[in-house]
């Protein structure tokens, strides 16, 4: 074998981590392209493009020499960064990654697909990898104008992703910019140029909707793009021949780059009782949780903290206790008198104790899932591994996505150490009657 063709077997792996301060450059084959994606998936390519902007990616010429380019981003990261809840985020995102896998690349000029815009994508401990051809980098690679992955994080329309690209093509270095685009040339641009025949139809069902993703701001109380758009018509009499569109560019926002981590250290050590409590007793994510200490700081988190757990003491919530904690710390219920009234309840006690007692988070009523979860944990070893096998063993479609990802785990031990594979898994349990063999024969 030759040394040449060694050299176009390797793989070149991208290692960075994903960050909402990581840049996205545009590229034109994404401002051309007719491909119509979901808004998850489209969420994706901006991640993976994000990753190879910040890798080694920056000479299209020496990328000849491999067959692959592979980079990873983290399941969860992803899901904090984005915003995303992790109930379904798993399920969600490996519809997106199949979803790319069978999406077919055009070149420039070519007639038909040269290559999916993903050739393969697994996930490994909690890390989704996605492996793409040298022929489809034009499509992540660009130079020049960029912006960073939190400006687009909370856009909900897919066809806002392309058209912000155009939007800042367009601004490129200035602080505004004002074009004029014929109603067909606006219509071809969204590829819906044989529907929409009134200008106001497509107002409500294209415009609008981008309008909202990039203007609006109660989207998690703040919105981070980083332009504001307009747009205005104009009419030859009566008749609309065409819109005027500006762009003005926001003043810098000063995005916060801290780690979860580092937000979580810096608190007392009532602080951390009051933040384990919202990040394993509620629906929130971290990210809404460190949002909440920075804009309000350590003690409105305690008072809302200490004002669920009175709430739950005192029998007084209609509700699960996790949906009621997630509307607390998202809405601010709290009552600042509260902690002051248990302080003179601990001090008319016969005998302080040395230090002053801590909340303990309180346990919510055992669910249907976490039965099922205690059920396994406290089997043998070797019974979790036997029950693993059986599951394996008796799964009525093989070509089933969840099965594929049960079975392409290296062993049982793998499988437990991730979150998202335990959720899974319980949910397998359930839906295809596994559970029977679980309750039953263990």
């Amino acid at each position: 074998m030759t040394e040449q063709k060694i050299a176009k077997e390797k793989m070149l792996t991208i290692d960075k981590e994903l960050k909402k301060t990581n840049p996205v450059y545009i590229t034109v084959d994404r401002l051309v392209s007719k491909m119509k994606l979901s808004v998850l998936a489209e969420k994706i390519i901006r991640a993976i493009a994000s990753n190879i902007a910040e890798g080694n990616c920056t000479n299209l010429e020496d990328l000849s020499l491999y067959t692959n380019i592979e980079t990873s981003i983290n399941t969860k990261t992803f899901c904090e960064v984005f915003n995303y809840k992790n109930d379904n985020c798993f399920t969600n995102l490996a519809d997106a990654r199949e979803e790319l896998q069978y999406t077919g690349f055009f070149l420039p000029g070519k007639t038909r697909p040269t290559a999916s815009l993903i050739n393969n994508s697994y996930v490994k401990n909690g890390n989704m990898y996605f492996q793409i051809s040298p022929l489809v980098l034009p499509y992540y690679v660009g130079k020049g104008i960029d912006y960073e992955l939190i400006n687009i994080i909370n856009f909900k329309n897919v066809n806002t992703f392309k058209f912000y690209e155009f939007l800042l093509d367009k601004l490129k270095n200035e602080n505004e910019a004002i074009f004029t685009l014929s109603f067909e040339e606006t219509k071809e641009m969204f590829h819906v140029a044989k529907k929409y025949e009134r200008y106001t139809d497509f107002k409500n069902n294209v415009l609008k909707p981008i309008l909202k993703d990039i203007n609006e701001e109660n989207y998690n109380k703040e919105n981070f793009c980083n332009i504001r758009l307009s747009i205005e018509t104009i009419k030859n009499n009566r008749k609309i021949t065409g819109i005027q569109f500006t762009i003005t560019r926001k003043e810098p926002k000063i995005v916060p780059v801290i780690s979860l981590n580092l937000i979580k250290e810096k608190l007392t050590d009532q602080g951390r009782v009051a933040y384990d409590f919202f990040q394993y007793t509620s629906n929130n994510g971290l990210f809404e949780i460190d949002n909440c200490i920075r804009e309000y700081g350590e003690e409105k988190l305690i008072e809302i903290y200490e004002y669920v757990k009175y709430q739950y003491e005192h029998e007084k919530i209609k509700t699960t206790l996790k949906r009621y904690a997630a509307n607390a710390l998202k809405k601010g219920w709290c009552d600042p008198e509260l902690i002051n009234k248990q302080e003179k309840i601990k001090n008319n006690t016969i005998e302080a104790p040395n230090k002053p007692e801590q909340l303990e988070t309180p346990k919510p009523k055992e669910t249907y899932d976490e039965r099922i979860l205690n059920k396994i944990t406290n089997m043998s070893k070797k019974q979790q591994q036997n029950l693993y096998e059986k599951i394996l063993m008796n799964y009525p479609d093989k070509s089933n996505f969840a099965y594929q990802i049960l079975s392409s785990l290296s062993d049982y031990e793998q499988l437990m150490t991730s979150p998202g594979y335990i959720k899974l898994y319980i949910r397998i349990l359930k839906e295809q009657k596994f559970i029977d063999i679980l309750m039953d024969q263990f």
